[in-house]
């Protein structure tokens, strides 16, 4: 998965992540995220948690496909050290359950969910569902920035 900046930043976003709450939504294409994007999600994570005063770390993950390279997973490992993650990753796309499982092995409470479990990935952060709905306006928000189909979730 290639990430080389030079001369993308006036290409198309590869992913988005927003605050909802205590939950960072993260949104990604197909395509593997820019240094520039990744790094300013990893920026967002660690605020998150550093604003909340607490080692709990709740994040959505809605991917067509795209996911982070080998050195992007590694900042996110690092910001996440010593956190009690919930990590809820929903996808239909192969090469992400491959990220996933490589993810696995350093950041523990993370779970992979089919785009038609929606509601299963906010259970698993323990969002109620009016929480869960803000979640899912959110993501359809930036899907709908990147160019993305909405998702249907029932």
């Amino acid at each position: 998965m290639a990430s080389d900046d030079s001369g993308k930043r006036n290409k198309p976003a590869t992913m988005m992540s927003a605050v909802v709450e205590d939950v960072l939504v993260c949104v990604h294409t197909g395509a593997a995220p820019f240094d520039h994007e990744w790094d300013a999600h990893v920026g967002a994570a660690s605020a998150l948690c550093e604003r909340r005063g607490e080692a709990r770390f709740n994040s959505l993950v809605v991917t067509e496909g795209g996911g982070p390279n080998a050195r992007q997973r590694a900042a996110l490992v690092k910001a996440l050290a010593g956190k009690n993650t919930q990590l809820s990753i929903v996808s239909d796309a192969l090469l992400v359950r491959g990220i996933v499982t490589a993810m696995s092995w350093f950041v523990a409470g993370q779970r992979m969910f089919p785009v038609g479990q929606f509601s299963s990935a906010c259970d698993h952060l323990g969002l109620h569902a009016g929480r869960a709905a803000l979640c899912e306006r959110e993501v359809n928000r930036m899907r709908r920035e990147l160019g993305l189909a909405l998702l249907r979730t029932g």
